[in-house]
Formats: structure tokens, C-alpha cells, sequence
């Protein structure tokens, strides 16, 4: 089935919002749990100061499997491809702050 332009970008961007939020939200829940006595600027300077900023933000990421395969499984290809883009620009941003 088809959708038309306006639903195709529309789903596309309900896709690219949650790629971008959901690692996020991921991020500070764990945070949260784990890092509970301290702020979450003074858990973000940690991780730099141990070199593992990369690997927190590559494994936040991982909950776009989630939503990228649901939308796939519910026929809003749309979306995931929105999800998709949005796990790409993580991509970038690690090898960013990898190779800077």
C-alpha cells in the first residue's frame, strides 16, 4: 500500500525524532540507575576522562533496533528509515569524537 508524499515525510520525521531521542532518553535512565549520587555532567566528564564516552553513546544506540524492526514489523517503512538516518548521525558523531 502506498502512502502519499505528505504521510511519507511526516512518517520520516516521527522516525528521525525518535532515532535521535530515544538513545538519549536511554542514556539518562541508565544514568540515572547507575550513576544515581551523581549529575549528569559530572557522569558525562567521567566517561570523557576514561575514554568511554564512544562506547556509551554506541551502546545507547542499540534501542533503535527496537523501534527500527517495530516500525519495519508494522508496515511504517517510513519511520524507520527516519530511524535509520538518525542512527547514521550517531555514527558520524562517534567517529567524530573518535577522531577529534
Amino acid at each position: 500500500m502506498a502512502i502519499d508524499r505528505k504521510e511519507f515525510i511526516k512518517q520520516t520525521w516521527i522516525g528521525w525524532i525518535t532515532g535521535i531521542v530515544s538513545p538519549l532518553l536511554g542514556f539518562y535512565i541508565f544514568v540515572r540507575i547507575y550513576f544515581d549520587k551523581q549529575s549528569l555532567p559530572e557522569v558525562l566528564q567521567m566517561f570523557i576522562e576514561r575514554n568511554v564516552l564512544t562506547h556509551a553513546i554506541s551502546l545507547s544506540v542499540i534501542i533503535n533496533l527496537v523501534f527500527f524492526f517495530g516500525f519495519l514489523k508494522s508496515n511504517r517503512d517510513a519511520a524507520a528509515r527516519g530511524v535509520l538516518g538518525a542512527t547514521f548521525l550517531y555514527v558520524f558523531v562517534v567517529l567524530f569524537l573518535k577522531l577529534f
